[in-house]
């Protein structure tokens, strides 16, 4: 039994000896064959191969390993590549390579190419390795001349030659700031040739595909003038520059001496796709109609690819391609979503439009994915995008045909609407332009008529000599009317009345047509609501007076209308060509503005003159004028004494403001007063009167004369409640009694707002400032009136005082109204003492206070002073007698 034990455990170690030796026999043959099948084996009947299973690499981050320090690394560092083509994306680190080659063909040495189908490699190094020495090495890449390549071409291709069973290591140091890819191949030299020509001519096929849309739509925009085409075509522009330069057809034939021109020009192209095919779709699409939102949309990604244009030049390379590459993504899924959504909504252009993106889209989708490392690199990666956007460049120039179509298709409808619409059209114009120069009551020419025909009559120049005569005829009473019969009644009258005078004045001599339609002859026009105009040749008719007279008899004539007698009544303007106008707008203002005169003069028949017109051109520059003398101080402030008959003494003076234009020179207050009161300067004008009166009236004071300044103020004044408010501030301003300033206002003025008018006052003698009515007995006032309000002194006006010497009842009048002021309480001024019997007669009827020219003309306050010196001193009021009737 020993011995049967022993035998059975040696049995049992050598069979495990046996299995060990086995397996290890078999694990080194394994690691053999695996080192084996890494090998690439040259023959004669590979006559191309894709070499990336074959690759082993090494990643270097810092970018620090030459060749010697590559040779030296240990196995294990080296990783096996399981793709075809290696592919990294954008990295920021440096890639080696490692092939190992074998000559397997027996006798001779074989001859071949070693293909990197990727031309946007910055920086490519070539090293062949034997026996562990570099027995050849080749450095290029798009960042060198491209004529520093080992064979010019544009993929970068290296010769290799191997002898008869010999084996090699080649080794490839890849950097670049791009997407880090490496699609390696190994050719025959006459089968790799004659496949790039065929490639060739297939790239050349597509770029003259896309040249001769750029071409056709370039034309089409020259012709059409439509953004469109020009979007499209520097779309298509963009696309071909990327692609031709990825290809490294750019590089090879437009710029092989300056690779940053090729490279300027894949930074440059990318971005511009993404902002022409934002700009086609917004037009072509017309998404600020059809989709504001995604109009938006677009103009973001418009501004953001010009964006990236700009920041080409400055940004770095990987992050200008990055954000470059990521922005074609986002357009394009931006325009394969706006298609189908417009399409579904009806927008039929937006068929092809869809279909050619979708082309496009899944083309640069697997495109962008392959350089961002999602995908391997492959023969559609590379070549489908030049599929896809040739497919697309010619279905958006379809679908730019289709547009052009359909828009035709559109006008021509729309010139068929339209031509059917054109009668119905011309006879709504007409019905305008008839309503536009007629009167839509009476059918009669209104005054854009009568304009355009005085303006024919003009062109041939034959009215130059004799003129025409405008005869503008307002019929008075229509307000009246309106009121009595009601506006539909009085509007049927108007019509009556209207028509005829049309029949009327056909048989005045002279009479210029205004309208000669096939019906009737029509020789008036309605030029205001209520006023008709003719037009009457004065070399037919040179007494233009009696026909107006003619024209008023007959209207003065009661008109049975309604069973009633009615009296319309008529007012006649008349203005002449060329005198008072050279065209008929000035003519009919001209021709208002005397029948405005005339009604207020009662004057039936009112010729146009310059000398009535209230609105000429020396008022209308004055009013300007006036203004700018205030605010510039250009105005004048004269001082006529006030003598106290009771003292004998200089009490008061009267500020009189004066004007010399520059260029009219001396105004009178009563041209230029009136002016202010109309525009509103009178406020101005009264507010610098009280400044510079009171200023003087300090001045007196600080030489110990207390006398009291008289100053006009206007109704408009009245009418302002911060009047009193001024006041005070300018009394407080130069620290003058109240009592010593003395405002004077006339009757008239009281009474065009008496409600107004007497709070005023009111608050002004409360300050204590005293009130004076001014030219009394003129005005239209009543002594009822006149009681209420807080006066302290009437002024008898100059044109009584004047009269006094020659007549007696002038002289009555004064004196009844000096006795009357007295006994109401007033203090008495007579002003315009102009003789020695004056002064003396009115002294003796009692009057309190006078002044005019025997005592004192107005003077400037230099020569007052000197005058009141002098009166102080001798109490003379001698003076000369000079005309002034205005102050």
């Amino acid at each position: 039994m020993t011995e049967g034990f022993v035998d059975f455990i040696r049995f049992k170690a050598l069979t495990f000896l046996l299995v060990f030796c086995g397996v290890l026999t078999s694990t080194v043959s394994a690691e053999e064959q695996v080192r084996l099948s890494k090998t690439f084996e040259l023959g004669q009947s590979n006559l191309e191969q894709g070499l990336g299973l074959y690759l082993e690499y090494l990643e270097d981050p810092t970018s620090e390993l030459n060749i010697g320090s590559v040779l030296k690394t240990p196995p294990s560092s080296w990783t096996e590549n399981r793709a075809e083509t290696p592919n990294f994306g954008y990295s920021r680190s440096t890639y080696w390579f490692r092939l190992s080659t074998h000559n397997s063909s027996t006798g001779e040495p074989l001859s071949r190419l070693l293909v990197v189908d990727y031309p946007l490699i910055d920086q490519l190094e070539f090293f062949r390795v034997e026996d562990g020495q570099v027995i050849d090495r080749q450095l290029t890449g798009d960042k060198f001349s491209f004529y520093q390549r080992p064979l010019l071409h544009r993929n970068f291709v290296f010769p290799i030659n191997v002898g008869a069973g010999e084996r090699n290591e080649i080794y490839l140091r890849v950097k670049s700031e791009g997407a880090v890819q490496l699609p390696l191949s190994v050719w025959e030299p006459q089968q790799f040739f004659l496949i790039d020509q065929s490639e060739l001519v297939r790239k050349s096929v597509f770029y003259g595909v896309l040249s001769v849309m750029i071409l056709f739509n370039l034309f089409l925009f020259f012709s059409l003038k439509e953004a469109p085409y020009l979007y499209y075509v520097m779309f298509v522009f963009s696309f071909l520059l990327t692609q031709a330069s990825m290809h490294g057809v750019t590089f090879q034939y437009f710029w092989p001496s300056s690779p940053t021109a090729h490279e300027m020009a894949v930074l440059l192209g990318v971005p511009g796709c993404v902002m022409f095919a934002s700009l086609f779709s917004r037009s072509f699409l017309s998404l600020a109609y059809y989709a504001p939102k995604m109009d938006v949309f677009f103009k973001v990604t418009t501004a953001l690819g010009a964006l990236n244009m700009l920041a080409a030049f400055v940004l770095p390379y990987r992050m200008a391609t990055t954000s470059a590459v990521f922005m074609v993504a986002v357009v394009s899924l931006g325009c394969i979503f706006i298609g189908p959504y417009l399409w579904f909504k009806g927008h039929k252009i937006a068929r092809f439009f869809t279909i050619a993106w979708m082309c496009m889209v899944v083309s640069t989708t697997v495109l962008a994915l392959n350089k961002f490392g999602v995908i391997p690199y492959n023969f559609f990666t590379e070549n489908g995008l030049q599929f896809g956007s040739a497919l697309e460049a010619v279905l958006l120039s379809f679908a730019l045909a289709d547009r052009l179509n359909r828009e035709r298709q559109d006008r021509w409808k729309a010139q068929q609407k339209m031509l059917l619409e054109v009668r119905q059209r011309r006879h709504i114009e007409e019905t305008m332009v008839y309503d536009a120069t007629h009167h839509s009551l009476t059918g009669l020419p209104n005054r854009t008529f009568l304009e355009n025909r005085f303006t024919e009559l003009l062109k041939n120049g034959v009215f130059e000599e004799k003129g025409i005569a405008l005869v503008l005829v307002h019929f008075d009473r229509f307000n009246e009317i309106n009121k009595t019969l009601g506006h539909l009644r009085a509007d049927q009258l108007l019509k009556k009345v209207c028509l005829k005078i049309n029949n009327r004045v056909q048989q005045i001599p002279g009479l210029i047509e205004v309208e000669l339609s096939e019906q009737t002859l029509l020789g008036v026009a309605v030029v205001e609501g209520v006023s008709v105009a003719m037009l009457i040749d004065r070399r037919k008719n040179e007494n233009i007076i009696r026909t107006a007279n003619g024209l008023v008899e007959m209207l003065s004539t009661p008109i049975e209308y309604d069973g009633l007698a009615i009296d319309v009544g008529a007012s006649v303007g008349i203005a002449y060509y060329p005198q008072h106008g050279r065209d008929a707008d000035t003519l009919l203002s001209n021709g208002m503005i005397a029948i405005d005169v005339g009604v207020n003069a009662s004057d039936r028949i009112t010729q146009y003159s310059e000398e009535i017109n209230p609105y000429n051109a020396r008022r209308l520059t004055l009013m300007g004028d006036l203004r700018n003398a205030v605010n510039n101080d250009l105005l004048d402030l004269y001082f006529q004494p006030q003598v106290c008959c009771r003292e004998n003494s200089v009490t008061g003076i009267e500020a009189l403001l004066r004007w010399n234009h520059p260029l009219h020179g001396f105004i009178p207050p009563d041209e230029f007063i009136p002016i202010a009161e109309k525009t509103g300067t009178i406020n101005l004008v009264t507010e610098w009167v009280l400044d510079k009166a009171l200023e003087r009236v300090s001045e007196l004071n600080q030489q110990g004369l207390q006398i009291a300044v008289a100053v006009n103020i206007s109704a408009v004044n009245l009418r302002e409640k911060k009047f009193p408010r001024l006041v005070k501030s300018l009394l407080k301003k130069y620290a003058v009694d109240a009592h010593l300033l003395v405002l004077e206002v006339t009757e008239t003025a009281m009474m065009q707002d008496p409600e107004n008018a007497l709070l005023v006052l009111t608050t002004l003698n409360h300050i204590g400032v005293k009130l004076s009515i001014d030219d009394f007995g003129t005005g239209h006032s009543s002594l009822a009136y006149i009681k209420k309000l807080p006066v302290h002194e009437i002024k008898i006006d100059r044109s009584f005082v004047m009269e006094m010497d020659q007549d007696k009842d002038g002289s009555i009048i004064v004196k009844t109204t000096v006795n009357m002021c007295h006994d109401l309480g007033y203090e008495v001024v007579a002003e315009g003492v102009e003789t020695l019997t004056s002064c003396d007669n009115l002294k003796a009827m009692g009057c309190d206070y006078l002044q005019g020219y025997y005592l004192a003309r107005p003077l400037p306050f230099s020569e007052l002073l000197a005058w009141l010196t002098d009166a102080t001193s001798h109490q003379s009021w001698a003076g000369g007698v000079v005309s002034d009737t205005a102050k």
